[in-house]
């Protein structure tokens, strides 16, 4: 907004000097000229101060002074700052410098998506999809992450888990494996487990062992306990690889450490049967 109005307040300066050579004119026009100058000067000036709640927020966010935040991200909110609305709606989601208030946040995300901010669309999905200070709600989830999809990757997750398992649409596996894909290459690890069993089973898309194995591969070594589980079930059955137990309990192993209960219950089959 600031860089708009210098823009603007360039624009009428220059105008100035243009309307100085008719002096016919000129009182006339520089009174109009410098009553708009004051008008954007003001506005100029009050956008700074919220721009300054904000940061100086933000400032204090980041040394995890979450209280003084607080304070900052309400002062601006209290004169409308879109950005200072968002982080309060933060806070309250997360409990930092105030105590967890999902009701509040819920309330926050909803004023700054109503001024179009894709994060608090995304944040209301987030909201809906897990009844957070809102009744649960899939269908209204998934318009929200759809609106939210080209700007927060996350969103592409979330949306190929509802089209995988019918929430708030019609199940889609095909949809789903492309939202998946999609935030895979975005870097959403987690993806890669549901890749890997969508072509595990031939879920919409032909079966693909080679495929299954790739996905599951990527996410075990971010990690993913449910990744490293069905690693280790390719391994302990020879597919799509040679059969290694070793491997196997390699992976059970590590994905039972993050309490994953297939994992678990996996492992301790491997070690009944010796």
């Amino acid at each position: 907004m600031a860089f708009n109005l210098i823009n603007y307040i360039t624009i009428y300066f220059n105008y100035i000097i243009l309307i100085s050579n008719n002096i016919k004119f000129k009182f006339l026009k520089m009174k109009l000229v410098i009553v708009h100058l004051l008008f954007l000067l003001k506005i100029l000036l009050f956008s700074n101060n919220l721009y300054a709640n904000y940061l100086d927020g933000f400032k204090e966010y980041e040394k995890k002074n979450y209280q003084l935040a607080f304070e900052h991200w309400q002062e601006g909110a209290n004169q409308n700052d879109t950005l200072s609305q968002f982080y309060l709606g933060l806070l309250y989601k997360n409990g930092l410098g105030i105590n967890q208030d999902y009701t509040k946040a819920f309330e926050f995300f909803e004023i700054v998506s109503d001024k179009g901010l894709i994060e608090g669309y995304y944040n209301l999905g987030l909201l809906y999809y897990n009844g957070l200070g809102t009744e649960k709600n899939y269908n209204k989830a998934f318009i929200n992450f759809n609106i939210a999809k080209d700007k927060i990757v996350e969103s592409y997750y979330y949306l190929g888990v509802m089209y995988s398992e019918s929430r708030g649409v019609e199940i889609d596996y095909l949809k789903a494996e492309s939202f998946f894909r999609l935030a895979s290459e975005n870097g959403i690890d987690l993806a890669n487990c549901n890749l890997g069993y969508i072509y595990l089973e031939g879920l919409g898309v032909p079966q693909n062992y080679s495929e299954a194995y790739k996905y599951f591969l990527v996410g075990a070594k971010k990690n993913i306990s449910d990744c490293q589980n069905g690693l280790g079930w390719l391994y302990e059955n020879g597919i799509a690889v040679s059969k290694n137990q070793d491997e196997a309990i390699k992976w059970y192993k590590l994905a039972a450490e993050q309490n994953h209960k297939q994992a678990q219950f996996n492992l301790g089959l491997i070690f009944f049967k010796k």
